[in-house]
């Protein structure tokens, strides 16, 4: 496999479904055809995954760093999000029947 990686069925599933999410290079042809890619692009894209988990890790930390510092304010107790200059809106109740 051009990616390093042996060929079986676990990691042929892995890369489609990488190819699937991370909008990959791979064109799947109907069943029973062979995958079409150029091997650079492949290449380029897969190294580039490490990357995008990466960031996605770092948003996720950086939201939850901004989401931390909450207090209640007001009559109503409402949360007060500073750091984002707002406040988070409490859900409706469900009506009951």
């Amino acid at each position: 496999m051009a990616l390093g990686l042996s060929n079986n069925s676990e990691n042929q599933q892995r890369v489609r479904s990488f190819n699937d999410r991370y909008d990959g290079p791979i064109i799947l042809p109907p069943a029973g055809g062979q995958p079409k890619v150029d091997k650079d692009k492949l290449l380029e894209w897969w190294n580039g995954l490490e990357a995008r988990f990466r960031e996605s890790q770092q948003r996720q930390q950086d939201r939850k760093a901004t989401l931390q510092d909450q207090f209640q304010h007001g009559k109503k107790n409402a949360t007060v999000v500073p750091s984002i200059a707002g406040h988070i809106k409490k859900r409706k109740a469900k009506p009951s029947k």
